[in-house]
């Protein structure tokens, strides 16, 4: 300590500094403690307090967690003239049963006052009949880049959530605006943003698409665009005033349409404006209305909505589990199509209509057996969607049945060479035999993965261990498809037993490369998995949400993160 203390206060303020850096964040909008409580330094010693408060660059974050916090009221004077970042939390039902129209708030008129050294302010409050946040915030800000409202109020029909005009109209700098729960705000106040994210509007308020339209043009820079159950009006689409023209988006890399309840409308949204072709698109619904062919109607025009999707998953659990929210939810998100619910959805074979997804390479196949009328057998339609597709993963449910599983990779397309009538001066099929068969389901594939997405109570079942005898379907198939010049690459399988497990490594260490390539393929006590493929992975039992099925529904989307600003009461 005494060598700390012998050193000059502005190195020791830039230690304090790292003890100053926020955390990670996993919302679109800063938390109020996203930043570390560094204030226990000027508890240590004088030296430290001294330099702590003198230092203007460690105050500019303010958190004001109730009206009139006397705490946050004193941190303004250490700021100087750095710009502020606040973050406003006050519960107002705690206002006194007998307090009156003239409630103030003292913190918040301390940032009125420096309104022009403003650079973020983020509210997780209501406002209420006594008192009122917004009435401070009546003066221009021009420094101001972020701005997050997130009310609390009861958004219904009866007691609309409205916010008035902010900072007097003129947020010159504004870049990055989120609100939620507020149905009526000053739309057109707003130009020039990076970041709109909105969240839950009562639809009767929201604005019909052309006026929408107007206000996205002001902002045709925009890179991220949010909307969950807000924006515009949904249910009424169709009846708002005509599109004259599409709207173009050049600059957006991120954007993310949620919870609709008219089907027509993220289609009708995207039909009618612009994008740039390496945006990542979010597409999403949950409930009844959360069916596939919403997403991919047989329609020409909707076929670009899927045409970069790079994966598909098909991930079922049942209703009221801990992993999900609602009955079922389908969408697209950074090139995967998804379908979550409590059953295979029948709608896949409406992707027929389609073609070919050709650019799909990797498949998640997760159905619950228990719901499903299909989920005990892999849909052989979806696979001949997917001719490109490499990486299989499919749950161990579906793996009860691995023999019909494997009879689906080995199918060969019908040799047309053959039955083909010759022309003269052709030469023979017999003459010019092909060297391999095609495959007619997955013929690039390269990796199989066998597992169980998760163990929960409700889902998992007591399985009986593969035994090696239980593989010689898996073995079958690896066999022909290397004989075929379609060698598997990698085999990822759980619930194996040490029989198995044993079998692979005792021949891994004991017979070289040229030794395993002799051993007898018919003989499954003789040689390991590893013989058929180039590697081999044993999985555990795992619990809870592993990363293993990362690009699960589950995963994507955990529980109470559903694409949706987390409520302030846990603040």
């Amino acid at each position: 300590m005494l060598h700390i203390h012998s050193l000059p206060p502005e190195l020791l303020a830039h230690v304090f500094s790292f003890l100053h850096e926020p955390v990670p964040q996993l919302f679109p909008f800063p938390l109020p403690e996203t930043f570390h409580d560094w204030k226990v330094v000027t508890h240590v010693c004088r030296s430290w307090r001294t330099t702590a408060l003198s230092t203007p660059s460690l105050w500019p974050r303010i958190h004001i967690p109730k009206i009139s916090d006397e705490a946050a009221l004193n941190t303004i004077p250490l700021t100087g003239n750095l710009p502020l970042v606040v973050y406003y939390t006050a519960d107002l039902s705690n206002l006194p049963s007998g307090a009156s129209d003239t409630v103030e708030d003292e913190a918040l008129r301390g940032i009125q006052r420096n309104l022009r050294r403003l650079r973020e302010f983020h509210a997780f409050c209501s406002s209420s009949e006594k008192f009122s946040p917004w009435k401070y915030l009546d003066e221009p800000a021009p420094l101001l880049e972020s701005l997050t409202i997130i009310s609390n109020d009861e958004d219904d029909l009866e007691t609309l959530a409205v916010l008035p005009p902010l900072f007097g109209g003129e947020t010159i700098s504004l870049r990055k605006l989120v609100m939620a729960n507020v149905s009526i705000w000053p739309y057109r106040n707003f130009h020039n943003l990076r970041h709109l994210a909105l969240y839950d509007q009562i639809d009767e308020e929201r604005l019909p698409l052309h006026t929408f339209f107007d206000t996205l043009s002001q902002s045709l820079q925009l890179e991220t665009l949010i909307l969950v159950s807000a924006g515009f009006e949904d249910e009424m689409i169709l009846d708002g005033g005509e599109l004259t023209q599409p709207l173009s988006l050049p600059s957006l890399r991120y954007l993310e349409l949620g919870e609709w309840s008219f089907e027509m409308a993220p289609l009708m949204f995207l039909e009618n404006v612009i994008l740039p072709p390496d945006l990542t698109i979010c597409l999403w619904n949950i409930g009844w209305e959360a069916n596939i062919r919403n997403l991919i109607c047989p329609r020409l025009e909707n076929r670009s909505l899927l045409e970069r999707c790079t994966k598909i998953n098909v991930t079922s659990f049942l209703c009221g589990d801990s992993a999900c929210e609602a009955d079922s939810l389908v969408g697209v998100k950074d090139s995967t199509l998804y379908y979550y619910g409590e059953a295979v959805p029948p709608g896949f074979s409406t992707m027929r209509s389609l073609g070919a997804f050709v650019n799909v390479t990797e498949l998640n196949y997760c159905p619950d057996f228990r719901w499903s009328k299909h989920g005990d057998v892999l849909d052989e339609d979806l696979l001949l969607l997917l001719p490109a597709l490499k990486i299989l993963r499919v749950s161990r449910v579906i793996c009860g049945h691995l023999e019909l599983l494997c009879r689906l990779l080995v199918q060969f397309e019908p040799d047309t060479k053959r039955t083909r009538p010759l022309s003269r001066g052709s030469v023979r099929a017999s003459e010019q035999p092909s060297k391999h068969l095609r495959f007619r389901i997955a013929p690039l594939l390269e990796e199989l993965h066998i597992t169980n997405p998760y163990d929960h109570p409700d889902f998992f079942e007591p399985f009986k261990l593969y035994t090696l005898d239980d593989l010689r379907p898996l073995i079958f198939l690896a066999n022909v498809r290397a004989n075929n010049g379609v060698k598997l690459k990698k085999l990822v399988i759980q619930g194996c037993s040490e029989e198995v497990v044993e079998a692979t490594k005792l021949k891994s260490m004991k017979c070289d490369k040229s030794q395993r390539k002799e051993a007898p393929s018919d003989n499954i006590e003789v040689v390991g998995l590893d013989l058929f493929f180039e590697k081999v992975e044993f999985m555990g039992r795992r619990y809870n949400f592993m990363p293993y099925w990362e690009d699960s529904i589950v995963e994507i989307w955990p529980r109470e993160k559903l694409a949706k600003p987390p409520h302030p009461d846990c603040w």
